[in-house]
């Protein structure tokens, strides 16, 4: 029951982030973001990426909290279905970049 009532709860939210991601505009400061978008699933500060010489702006990724498409393993813990985010963004996230003064530089949005 409360796994049917998250995935309610984080589809619902995931909508309406979707819809409050166009409100966010290149130059708006990091906490108008949170004013309007709430608080990030995950945060990053300037950082190189995992296994590569690339840097990665500070950014702020919002996307869904649950991950049934990978909630299984073979290994232990055999079932999480939770998403996490270690080293970036997922590949649907909607990623908002940010320069090292907290202004928006970039938004990312999945199709």
């Amino acid at each position: 029951m409360f796994c049917l009532l998250g995935t309610v709860y984080d589809t619902w939210r995931f909508h309406r982030m979707q819809q409050r991601i166009l409100d966010v505009a290149v130059g708006d400061s990091q906490n108008h973001v949170r004013k309007i978008m709430g608080e990030p699933n995950a945060s990053w500060d300037r950082q190189k990426q995992f296994m590569s010489n690339e840097e990665m702006s500070p950014s702020f990724a919002y996307g869904k909290t649950m991950d049934w498409v990978n909630a299984f393993y073979s290994d232990f813990p055999f079932f999480c279905p939770f998403r996490i985010r270690l080293f970036g963004p997922g590949h649907d996230d909607m990623v908002v970049e940010f320069d090292d003064n907290g202004i928006v530089t970039g938004i990312r949005v999945p199709k």
